[in-house]
């Protein structure tokens, strides 16, 4: 049995927040989901290893999450009405389960947010789509040089998972 076969939920309670609301995105929230992009884009690029951010490449954002066969889904954090943070997530299969399993593929919160919960209310309401969707776990994966994120996932119960490598083939467009 791997670490990953463990049968428990380990994941830390959350408070509520005042003002505080996680809802699945719709197609009018791309242009704040655009503007909540650019601003993780340069927050990466801050860490190490800055990259051209190009604004026009998020335009395919719009046909993967909301075109006529979206591959994944969006929840946008607002507070009191000013979106703050969005945690892109899509559907899988986990072979070890023979199970569902809820992929994070982005979790942004505006960096002034840091440290206030909303990260984790995203990744709460993440869980409970994942258990109504007969999820077994919840996977991601967390930029090595990112020891901020790392450091926030491990406060929200979830576990490094060294056991498999991840790899990568690019393909042509």
């Amino acid at each position: 049995m791997n670490s990953l076969q463990k049968q428990h939920d380990t994941m830390v309670p959350v408070e509520p927040i005042a003002g505080l609301v996680v809802r699945e995105a719709s197609p009018a929230d791309l242009p704040v989901l655009a503007e909540l992009w650019s601003a993780f884009e340069a927050w990466l690029n801050a860490i190490a290893d800055p990259e051209p951010v190009e604004r026009k490449a998020f335009d395919r954002f719009e046909e993967l999450a909301f075109g006529e066969t979206p591959l994944c889904r969006v929840l946008l954090a607002e507070l009191d009405g000013e979106a703050v943070g969005y945690l892109v997530y899509y559907m899988g299969v986990w072979m070890d389960d023979l199970a569902p399993c809820l992929h994070v593929a982005d979790l942004f919160v505006e960096t002034a947010r840091h440290g206030s919960g909303i990260g984790s209310a995203m990744m709460a309401e993440a869980r409970k789509i994942g258990i109504s969707q007969g999820a077994g776990r919840m996977m991601w994966t967390v930029w090595r040089q990112n020891s901020t994120a790392e450091l926030f996932y491990r406060s929200l119960g979830a576990e490094r998972f060294d056991e498999e490598v991840l790899m990568h083939l690019p393909l042509p467009r």
